[in-house]
């Protein structure tokens, strides 16, 4: 029931108060309203399951920053896509949710890098490309859940919780007839948009909010496993 809500909050939360036209203020408050929500179902399911969840959140955060595509970027898909593959094998083998919640933030963080005068941030674009896939496979291989809530809607928060990926603040848009690009431009094969930097300071927070979480259940479950077990 508590995962229910969690969904039709989040559909509300972008609906009234995250859109595209909505105010910093009114943005950040959905964001916390969501992530309050997010922490108290991932604290109701307890266990992996709760871990899933505020992974989810993680998940959605850290896309913030989007990729853009070009017809020639084709062949970075496939390449993503294996190194994700081979994180989730190594993150089944071993826990490494710790570096690859830490990891998530930094490439995160690579949307505040200032682009200079190529108009594109190279730094932010090839850690998109290359370690995003790798802290995505990480986490998901190392925090797999335990019941079916978890592993349906878990997967199903960065989706339903656009407030980063779609809402977060932008600079407002310049209109004219044109932005001063040459005719003959040819755009770079991926580039990274980023929203205003309160929009990436944001997403950073909630990351390091969910690792905090994580890393305070797992502290909990260390110490009550001990005390089980005895002397």
């Amino acid at each position: 029931m508590a995962a229910l809500v969690l969904g039709f909050v989040c559909l509300t939360a972008y609906a009234y108060l995250g859109n595209t036209t909505s105010t910093v203020t009114m943005w950040m408050f959905a964001v916390a309203i969501v992530v309050l929500l997010t922490y108290a179902v991932a604290f109701d399911l307890g266990g992996r399951d709760g871990r899933y969840m505020m992974l989810g959140l993680a998940i959605a955060a850290s896309g913030v920053n989007s990729l853009g595509w070009s017809d020639a970027s084709w062949w970075v898909l496939p390449i993503s896509a294996s190194l994700f593959v081979a994180a989730v094998g190594v993150g089944l083998r071993r826990d490494l949710s710790t570096p690859a919640l830490v990891l998530l933030a930094v490439v995160t963080a690579t949307g505040l890098l200032p682009i200079g005068d190529s108009a594109v941030n190279v730094v932010g674009t090839v850690a998109y490309c290359t370690l995003y896939p790798v802290a995505l496979g990480l986490a998901v291989g190392s925090m797999q859940p335990t019941r079916t809530v978890a592993s349906s809607i878990g997967p199903l928060i960065p989706f339903a919780l656009t407030l980063f990926w779609v809402s977060a603040p932008v600079p407002p848009r310049e209109f004219g007839w044109t932005d001063g690009t040459p005719d003959d431009y040819v755009r770079p094969i991926v580039w990274l948009y980023s929203p205003l930097p309160v929009g990436v300071v944001t997403a950073m927070i909630v990351i390091v909010g969910c690792l905090v979480v994580i890393r305070h259940d797992d502290r909990e479950h260390h110490d009550r496993v001990s005390d089980s077990s005895g002397p």
